[in-house]
Order: C-alpha cells, then structure tokens, then sequence
C-alpha cells in the first residue's frame, strides 16, 4: 500500500489515495478482458490465417492441366531420342573442331617443309580480251550509256579474273573491292583504282557518267591490259 501511495509522489502529483488506487484494479482487469475478446475474435476471423505449419498446395487451372498434359506426355515419350540428339550434336561438333585443327597442322606442317602452293602469278588480261572489251565498251559510249560502259569494264574484268585464278573474285564485289584483289599486280590494282575511284564519286553525287569520266575509267584500264611487257 505504501508503494501505490509513493505513486503520487513520484510524479509530482502529490501522495494517491487508496480509493484511487482500489479503482485502477478493475480498470485493469477490463482492459485485459477486452483484449482477451478481441483476440478470441480475430482467431475466429476465417479470412485471416494464424496457422502456417503447413502450406497450402497450389492447383493449376483445369484448362491449363489439360493443354500441358499432353506436352509432358509427348516430352516423357521423346525423351530418349532427345538424349540421343544431344550427344550426336556434341559428337558432331567435337569432329568438326577436330578437323579444322587436323586441316590447321597439316597446313603448316606442308608450308614448313616447302610444300605449300606455289605463289599465285598477278592477273593480267589477254590482249585479244582487253582489245574486244574496250570495243564494247566504247561502242555503249558511243551511244551515250557510259555507266554501262564502265560497268562492262570491271565486270567482265571480274569474269576473266575469276577465269584465270578461280573464285579470287566474287560476283558481289564492289569496285572498290575489286581494286583490292590479292591477283592485281600494282599496275593493275592502280587501274582499278582510279576506275573505283569515279564509279564511287558518282554514286555519291548521284550523277551519272560523263563523257569525261568514261575516258578517265578508258585510259585507266588500257595502261594495263594493252600495256607493253618485258620479254
């Protein structure tokens, strides 16, 4: 009793009596009855969960069950052939790196002891060729067509290269390109050059060849194909 009375003190509220203090007790035991109350209530709460010792099992949709049984059925059954195809594709694909590195050794092993090809000579066209391009060429000039013209200069040029060193030069090539061929001896590969060098300024531009032009890509190619050769 002393204690609750020293309550007062302690608080600076001066000393309680002990009516005051009797009337703390039942306030006391209320407050817990109505927790008590309130939790027997949420217990009682069945869209609330207080128990999770065991998870509930998650069911698939009826219509997603029956659109993946059959895939797992026809999986199941293929299985073994998927097995087969995974390591036939890795056996596969160790024999071809095999190869490629037995071709790699050989290859170098030949180029060591001196058996390698023997060096490729530059191209050079025919005369009677280079004659009866530049009659076609000059006869489609004559007519006003010199883009056609200077294309029949490089891709016939590309037709007689491929004829002479088989597939150095691709169809597909750009004049540019075609002045970069490995088969093109300096003379050559200056020609088509400063051919390359005016088909590309006229793509650009968006202009057409002139007369002037087709004579440049003319003279370029002469220089070389009817150049003199040493004996």
């Amino acid at each position: 009793m002393r204690a609750i009375a020293n309550i007062g003190n302690i608080s600076g509220t001066g000393p309680v009596s002990l009516a005051a203090a009797a009337s703390i007790v039942p306030l006391a035991r209320a407050t817990e009855t109505a927790v008590d109350e309130t939790h027997a209530a949420l217990l009682q709460d069945r869209d609330l969960k207080f128990d999770f010792s065991a998870a509930e099992k998650t069911t698939l949709p009826d219509w997603l069950v029956r659109v993946l049984t059959p895939v797992a059925e026809f999986l199941s059954l293929i299985s073994p052939l998927l097995s087969i195809l995974f390591w036939g594709a890795i056996a596969a694909t160790a024999a071809i790196i095999l190869i490629f590195m037995a071709r790699e050794i050989h290859a170098r092993l030949k180029r060591r002891s001196g058996g390698g090809e023997p060096e490729k000579s530059p191209y050079q066209p025919e005369r009677s060729f280079a004659r009866a391009l530049l009659e076609e060429a000059d006869a489609l000039a004559a007519d006003g067509s010199f883009d056609k013209a200077v294309h029949v200069l490089l891709f016939k040029s590309i037709e007689d290269i491929n004829e002479k060193h088989p597939n150095e030069a691709p169809d597909a090539l750009t004049s540019r390109e075609i002045a970069d061929l490995d088969v093109l001896h300096p003379p050559a590969r200056e020609a088509f050059g400063a051919i390359a060098a005016i088909v590309e300024r006229m793509a650009f531009a968006g202009q057409k060849m002139t007369q002037l032009d087709f004579d440049a890509c003319r003279d370029a190619y002469r220089s070389f194909a009817l150049a003199e050769r040493a004996a």
